[in-house]
């Protein structure tokens, strides 16, 4: 047999060790005290295990094993660098079969979390921009409704829609006209009833001037006064000069078809009803733009947050490597320091990467909110003022009559326009018969004295009238009756739409309580994900700050500590990504119910008073 190997203790391993036995020992009692603790089954201990980011649940993934003993204790500044400053989680593990551990929820109400370490890193800029501004959520919806030109858009539409509503009403208002023609006529005799020699040569002078109007049943009344100046060669006109006036009133009124006020207000009341249409549509759309700028402005929210997690990360790992370099003639080889650096040159991508998304995202919330001047918004970085809670609990959304969304509103003003064109199209199909009546009173002066000649219309005249009807009929009336079948199959596609609307605003209200209530489950997971990560990764600091295994502390820990730095990343992300959805899934349930542009509208009234 060889000589016995000796080891000589350099570092004062053997000291450190009966030390930090010692100290284990006192730390037995205050962790069998706490609340809730790392329970005993039959078998033998179970070690949990933290999935990788992005790894299946059901996926093979490493173990890491951790200490039994609780060493939350030892907390102090780590060669690795500062340790975040985290709640310490506890975690029930039930008897039952040794091979699947499982941690059950806790149904009592857990104390309140608190906030995130990265939401004051998000108010501080970190772009290298001249300007910050700063800019909160309701700040956002506010500017763009007042500035976007998309919602622009809509209320061109709806003005576009007022004026049509006035024009068909304007059809019933009082006209005033004039009609005047001039006649030089030179022809010659081809009759000795000409009354003239060889040429007949006669000069017509007419000025015909009144008011019309027509009346919601459909009638036409006009009434105008005649003046005429005549000059002719002809011996058979007698006096050769004259002037004429003539008072005429005339009234035709339809008796089947278009007749009537409600043929006659039809149009005017169809114009109200597309008015009240683009007006629902207008209110819809305000409601779809600020969804779209309430998603930018928490994405904005969640890119400065990733920015700032992956900073951090890589400044964790920046440590790592200085700590190395540190004990590279001690325990440190040339590999486990490539490899610490290249994760520290992996996390300083991330970085880089996450600061050029959170100015895409910048960019595209700027864009929503500002349109037509956004060009102008350069070398500006937004600070977000409105950071996500761990503690935001949902407002109560009222859950108003459904007849009030807009989107319902719009589909039924549409199905009601289109019912008074389909009762205007069947008003067709009937035969066109009008009642003519007119009366009238004339006056005639030699030498062309028109105005006399009105005159004795008025005061020196015997009145005249005249009745007749009108009546007319298209041999098989086919168009009027493709006209009816059409309308009658747009009413049909309309009330099918109107039906399909209700059903999705219906779905979509259910759909966002459901995404509200998943966000609300999500987030508390997600905390003690976090919670547990942050346990995992400061129990490894621990053990590598009072070198529990040894002095090669390097090959053993850097792996497992750069993993375990990964998972706190990742369930950093992870809460901050959860604490975004329930901000977007909490605008998206307002924006179901129709009620966003109504809470941008009060912000806005209530900071103006």
């Amino acid at each position: 047999m060889g000589a016995m190997p000796v080891c000589v203790d350099r570092y004062g391993l053997g000291q450190r060790t009966a030390w930090f036995v010692l100290l284990l020992a006192v730390l037995v009692s205050p962790l069998k005290a706490q609340d809730v603790r790392i329970g005993h089954s039959n078998g033998p201990a179970q070690v949990g295990r933290v999935p990788h980011v992005g790894q299946a649940p059901n996926s093979p993934r490493p173990v890491t094993r951790a200490p039994t003993r609780n060493l939350n204790s030892h907390i102090g500044h780590s060669v690795f660098g500062q340790r975040p400053n985290a709640a310490t989680t506890h975690v029930t593990r039930h008897n039952g079969s040794p091979t699947s551990p499982r941690l059950m929820p806790q149904k009592a109400t857990a104390p309140p979390v608190e906030a995130p370490w990265w939401q004051t890193e998000i108010l501080s800029p970190f772009m290298g921009l001249p300007q910050s501004p700063t800019l909160s959520f309701t700040e956002a919806l506010q500017r763009a409704t007042g500035q976007s030109p998309e919602i622009g858009l809509l209320q061109a539409d709806v003005d576009q829609r007022r004026a049509e509503l006035l024009g068909e009403q304007a059809a019933f208002d009082w006209s005033v006209f004039a009609d005047s023609t001039f006649d030089r006529n030179n022809v010659p005799v081809g009759s000795s009833l000409d009354g003239a020699n060889n040429r007949l040569r006669d000069r017509r002078w007419d000025l015909q001037t009144g008011f019309r109007n027509r009346n919601s049943s459909g009638g036409e009344f006009s009434i105008y006064q005649d003046f005429g100046f005549r000059r002719s060669n002809s011996r058979f006109l007698t006096p050769p000069t004259q002037g004429t006036g003539r008072i005429t009133a005339e009234y035709t009124h339809p008796l089947l078809q278009r007749s009537g006020e409600q043929y006659n207000l039809g149009r005017s009341v169809m114009a109200g009803f597309r008015r009240d249409e683009s007006a629902a549509r207008l209110i819809a759309g305000t409601e779809d733009h600020l969804l779209r700028v309430a998603q930018a402005y928490w994405d904005l929210v969640f890119a400065r947050g990733e920015a700032a997690i992956t900073k951090h990360a890589w400044s964790r790992t920046s440590q790592i490597v200085e700590f190395m370099n540190r004990r590279r003639d001690v325990d440190v080889g040339r590999t486990q320091l490539l490899q610490a650096q290249s994760a520290e040159a992996t996390r300083e991508t991330d970085w880089t990467a996450a600061r050029y998304d959170a100015s895409r995202a910048q960019e595209r919330l700027l864009r929503l909110i500002y349109g037509e001047s956004y060009q102008q918004q350069s070398g500006v970085e937004v600070i977000t003022t409105s950071i996500p809670s761990t503690s935001n609990m949902p407002s109560q959304t009222s859950t108003d009559d459904l007849d009030s969304h807009p989107r319902i509103v719009a589909a039924r003003e549409a199905v009601q326009a289109s019912t008074v064109d389909l009762n205007l199209s069947l008003s067709d199909l009937e035969p066109r018969l009008d009642l003519v009546l007119s009366a009238y009173s004339a006056g005639l002066r030699g030498q062309g004295k028109f105005i006399q000649a009105s005159q004795d219309a008025w005061t020196d005249s015997e009145p005249g009238f005249g009745v007749g009807l009108n009546f007319e009929y298209p041999l098989g009336n086919r168009r009027a009756k493709a006209e009816v079948d059409r309308k009658h199959a747009q009413l049909h596609r309309l009330q099918k739409q109107f039906q399909v609307v209700v059903a999705d605003v219906a779905l979509n209200i259910r759909d966002r309580d459901i995404a509200v209530e998943k966000a609300l489950a999500l987030l508390s997971q997600s905390e003690k994900v976090l919670e547990i990560a942050k346990q995992e990764l400061k129990q490894l600091e621990t053990r590598r700050e009072l070198l529990v295994d040894g002095s090669n502390i390097a090959n053993l820990y850097l792996d497992t500590l750069l993993r375990s730095q990964e998972r706190v990343s990742a369930a950093e992300r992870r809460l901050l990504f959860a604490q975004v959805d329930l901000e977007v899934s909490l605008a998206s349930r307002q924006h179901a119910h129709g009620q966003l542009r109504t809470r941008a509208v009060n912000s806005q009234e209530s900071m103006g008073n």
